[in-house]
């Protein structure tokens, strides 16, 4: 089985230029099994789960989710559906 977990899009604003249609050509071509995405919103998801879907590709959502805990500032977890 092969993808890749860590993959942010254009819809994470100002933090990633990944197009979402060249995401999963890429995907396509290096014949990817899953693949995931992980913004920091939700806005793309619902577009990146129909190209998958069209393209035979398992979609992983995911969010990146950013909080403060004690003395470490800016501590980041991956959520994932």
């Amino acid at each position: 089985m092969k993808g890749f977990l860590y993959g942010q899009s254009e819809y994470n604003i100002l933090s990633s230029c990944n197009r979402l249609d060249e995401y999963v050509n890429k995907a396509i071509e290096n014949n990817f099994d899953f693949l995931s995405i992980t913004d920091k919103n939700m806005f793309g998801a619902y577009k990146f789960y129909n190209l998958c879907k069209l393209n035979n590709i398992k979609p992983v959502i995911g969010i990146e989710y950013n909080f403060n805990f004690g003395d470490n500032k800016n501590s980041k977890v991956l959520l994932y559906a």
